[in-house]
């Protein structure tokens, strides 16, 4: 994962569905989702999730726990998506 953020550190994190945790990089269209271990230590890079937006910010919606909103940097947009 460190690899994939091409030495810089995560731009965005977020406990989604499931209590498992999201975190973006800086410039690739993916989320990257985290298992913590309950008794403390390394968490664990388990699965990548393609997205429309390119890194930095995201959120999600309280109401609705498949629904992300994202930033696209390069075009200053809100990028609303369903997470199945």
């Amino acid at each position: 994962l460190i690899e994939r953020f091409k030495g810089y550190s995560a731009s965005g994190g977020a406990f989604g569905p499931g209590g498992i945790l999201f975190v973006s990089g800086h410039d690739a269209k993916e989320l990257y989702l985290l298992e913590l271990p309950p008794g403390g230590g390394e968490a664990r890079w388990f699965f990548t999730l393609p997205i429309s937006a390119a890194g930095q910010a995201f959120a999600w919606e309280l109401s609705d726990a498949a629904r992300l909103y994202a930033i696209d940097r390069a075009t200053r947009e809100v990028i609303v998506s369903e997470v199945k």
